[in-house]
């Protein structure tokens, strides 16, 4: 029995877990759990993998975990995967867990789902609460490039790409996706996002599909019209 991934990659967290094992040629079934159809509520068989039934979760031979920070340093020790992803060097190791638990509230505050997503669900955009998280969003991404990308190399951890890059990736460039114009703003996030894609190459094609298709449509936008003076 092989390793299998519920997700959906127009979630963020699943596409940095489908990243992670795609990149490293990782075999794995994927049971797509579409978020649009409420089928992370209604799918019994995902609801025993993932009680709280929030993707992305994993039953690898057995042994179910959910949470996507825990499932990408899990991959990384269980199936011995290039130390870069999750650094030996304890410095290197605690800014990674530094990111993950940074993000929550900064990076990730729920803007994107609340102004470009929320269409795609059929759910109206509450523009008084976009307004107030959009600030917020800005001053995460200057700090995020102020402070995390401001090392020698391109990434997190300096010259080699981390799962706190797939993290941080996954979640800002969805934003870039749906039309946000800010290059002049974040230069070095613009660097670095095109740091990670060369990096990941046709992985991140595949995995990021789902995300273009939908751009493609017109159902996923609406930041172009962030205020970002």
């Amino acid at each position: 029995m092989s390793l299998k991934l519920y997700a959906d990659f127009l979630s963020q967290p699943c596409r940095a877990v489908g990243l992670l094992l795609e990149k490293e040629a990782v075999p794995y079934d994927m049971v797509t759990v579409s978020l649009i159809k409420g089928e992370n509520k209604t799918n019994e068989e995902f609801g025993r993998v993932a009680p709280l039934k929030q993707v992305p979760a994993i039953d690898d031979k057995g042994f179910t975990l959910f949470e996507s920070a825990a499932i990408l340093k899990y991959l990384v020790r269980a199936y011995n995967l290039p130390s870069h992803w999750y650094p030996e060097d304890v410095q290197k190791r605690a800014r990674v867990d530094q990111y993950l638990v940074w993000q929550q509230g900064n990076i990730r505050n729920g803007l994107f789902f609340k102004k470009c997503a929320a269409p795609v669900f059929g759910l109206p955009v509450d523009q008084a609460e976009v307004d107030k998280l959009e600030g917020g969003l800005k001053a995460g991404m200057q700090f995020f490039q102020d402070y995390f990308l401001a090392g020698d190399g391109p990434f997190v951890c300096g010259s080699e790409i981390s799962i706190a890059d797939l993290q941080a990736m996954c979640q800002i460039s969805q934003f870039w996706i749906a039309g946000l114009k800010a290059e002049a703003f974040f230069p070095k996030i613009e660097a670095w996002m095109k740091a990670c894609q060369n990096f990941l190459g046709k992985s991140f094609e595949k995995v990021y599909k789902t995300v273009y298709d939908l751009a493609e449509e017109g159902k996923m936008k609406g930041a172009s019209d962030f205020k970002w003076k």
